[in-house]
């Protein structure tokens, strides 16, 4: 480091000895020039005076250079001795550092050798204790183990009576047993519960077959009680011109025997007494003929619907005449109660399909209206109309201003059993056959508008051709009925 050090600065002096030289000679080849240039003899005297100065630095800069080259010279022969004897002495302490290095080497791997058997030894040491502990812990686990499997597999192939081993073990074991346990219990309850399950499904099965037998038992006693009803109408019309014609047949009788007699008196019969005999005899055949001709159109009439909704006939017939016919059978009702009835069905507007469900389904409307829409002899209107609507469909709507629905009674109108009259002998079966009759047997669909104390609308769509076959509802696969949806509009 100090031989680095005096090469420095023996660099430095060189440098600053060559600056100043440079700066000598520049300075004389001024002073020449610049006496040229001098005005005055001061001036050129104070050049030569500089002139002359300059000359001894020069003289002195050579003098310094030499000695620094002197110098330098033997700086340069010192450092080289200086360095001759830092190699030697490297070179020294290279070889005692290898020796030393070789020395601490074989040490370090002697005690490497040393520390390497003894962790092999403890190793080995370790591997022979942990190998007995593995083994003495899978003797000890293996069997209870095997107990759990056992009991896993008696309980995955149902023999749930196998007992769990090991529940009072106290370690994770024991847990496991105890886990395998629970599952025990709780499959033998599921299976308990299965079989009450099981059970409980056959019994509702069971329940719920007698109870579609007894809802259609309930439905045909609807059907029956409703012919019964329509007969009694029927009969109680077809009384009445009978009885009148009964009643001038008796009396047209006693006349006939009356002018009998007097033909075979011996007195004279005289012309008023035979222009009042066949007076009286033309007005009683017109009276007979009337009545026998009304009675004659009540029984075909009823014939007709009879024939119809016993026997669910698929026909052609005039929409227009089956009301007619329906309507004539419903007129013992029109006169208990005030009910005015209007009839706008087209001529000629005819029906492939079932009369009998129409006239069912007419019927049902007709009977709900006078219990409920005028209940207690309230007066009030029904109007039946029906239009074309398309080339395909009829429109029916069958309206009454009588009482109205409340939302909640619309939402369930047409659920089997359901009836605001429970407790006047109410089935709640009508307007429920009246849908299945619309949506099933005829194909179409209906549709309730019905606002409280504003009355009731029932809109039905059917086809000109009935699309369906079956007046029950449709039978589940699991052999329950399915009730359809409906279409409710209400405000």
């Amino acid at each position: 480091m100090l031989v680095a050090a005096n090469a420095y600065y023996l660099s430095l002096a060189s440098a600053s000895a060559e600056e100043a030289r440079r700066n000598t000679d520049t300075i004389e080849k001024t002073i020449p020039v610049m006496s040229d240039l001098a005005d005055n003899d001061l001036q050129r005297l104070a050049l030569q005076r500089l002139d002359t100065r300059t000359v001894a630095l020069r003289e002195g800069f050579a003098k310094l250079s030499e000695q620094l080259a002197s110098r330098t010279e033997l700086l340069r022969n010192t450092i080289d001795a200086s360095q001759a004897e830092a190699i030697g002495a490297i070179d020294r302490l290279s070889v005692k550092m290898r020796q030393r290095e070789q020395k601490a080497q074989e040490t370090f791997d002697r005690t490497l050798a040393d520390i390497s058997r003894k962790v092999l030894s403890i190793a080995v040491i370790f591997l022979g204790i942990i190998i007995t502990a593995g083994v003495v812990i899978a003797l000890s686990i293996r069997l209870p183990l095997q107990q759990i499997m056992a009991a896993m597999h008696a309980i995955t192939s149902g023999h749930y009576d196998r007992q769990v081993q090991g529940t009072g073990a106290k370690d994770e074991v024991g847990a496991m047993a105890r886990a395998v346990e629970v599952f025990r219990e709780n499959a033998i309850a599921k299976r308990k519960t299965e079989d009450e399950l099981r059970a409980s499904k056959e019994k509702a099965e069971g329940a719920l077959l007698e109870l579609n037998a007894a809802q259609q038992n309930l439905i045909d006693a609807e059907r029956l009680a409703a012919l019964g009803g329509l007969v009694a109408g029927v009969a109680h019309e077809v009384n009445n011109p009978i009885g009148i014609s009964l009643t001038v047949a008796s009396s047209f009788a006693r006349r006939a025997e009356m002018f009998e007699a007097e033909l075979k008196s011996d007195g004279q019969l005289r012309r008023s007494q035979l222009e009042e005999f066949v007076r009286t005899s033309r007005d009683a055949a017109q009276q007979l003929v009337a009545n026998l001709h009304r009675a004659g159109e009540l029984i075909q009439s009823f014939k007709q619907v009879a024939v119809d909704r016993s026997n669910a006939e698929r026909r052609q017939f005039s929409l227009s005449e089956a009301t007619d016919q329906i309507v004539a059978s419903l007129r013992p009702v029109l006169k208990r109660a005030p009910i005015a009835l209007a009839i706008d069905v087209p001529e000629g507007l005819m029906i492939d399909g079932y009369p009998g469900s129409y006239g069912q389904i007419l019927t049902n409307l007709f009977l709900n209206a006078a219990n409920h829409a005028f209940a207690d002899g309230r007066s009030g209107a029904i109007s039946i109309s029906a239009k074309p609507r398309g080339n395909d469909d009829v429109e029916i709507i069958f309206a009454d201003n009588g009482a109205g629905m409340t939302p909640d009674v619309q939402r369930q109108a047409f659920d089997p059993f359901f009836t605001t009259r429970r407790n006047e002998g109410g089935t709640g079966l009508g307007l429920h056959i009246v849908y299945n009759l619309v949506t099933q047997q005829l194909g179409g669909r209906m549709m309730l508008d019905s606002r409280l104390g504003q009355g009731t609308t029932f809109r039905i769509i059917m086809p000109r051709a009935a699309k369906g076959g079956s007046t029950t509802a449709e039978q589940g696969s699991d052999g329950t009925s399915q009730w359809p949806n409906w279409t409710m509009s209400s405000t």
